[in-house]
This record gives structure tokens, C-alpha cells and sequence, in this order.
């Protein structure tokens, strides 16, 4: 019985993180993702990103900046 409550509260506790995350549709790679997501501005649009693709975005703008110093 104890293994029946145990698992429930498990799933129940997994389902909530779901659910408080947010499901969403990253706006530059078009996949459905839950999790952290970011607003950037993009040609005066905001757009809404996922973390791979933000940390893509970090990594570009990074190098641009190194090369203009």
C-alpha cells in the first residue's frame, strides 16, 4: 500500500513540475519544449526561445563581439 501512495505522490509531483515549467513552441527551431524559456528581441519582434537555442544565440553573439573586439 505504502509503494501504491508513494508512486502517486511521485507522479503527482512530476506532473506539477510539468505543468508550472510551461509547454511552449520555440519560435527559431519551431520544437515543442518545456522548460525555461526567453524572450529576445529579434528585428524589433519578440520571440520566445528555448534554452538550446539561447544558449546557440550566447555562443554566436559572443564570437561576433570577440571579432569587433
Amino acid at each position: 500500500m505504502k509503494k501504491i501512495i508513494v508512486l502517486a505522490l511521485t507522479g503527482i509531483l512530476a506532473a506539477g513540475m510539468l505543468v508550472s515549467c510551461g509547454k511552449f513552441t520555440c519560435d527559431l527551431c519551431s520544437e515543442d519544449k518545456v522548460g525555461k524559456k526567453y524572450k529576445e528581441d529579434f528585428m524589433g519582434e519578440e520571440i520566445t526561445i528555448c534554452n538550446d537555442c539561447h544558449k546557440e544565440l550566447k555562443e554566436l553573439r559572443d564570437s561576433v563581439a570577440d571579432l569587433f573586439g
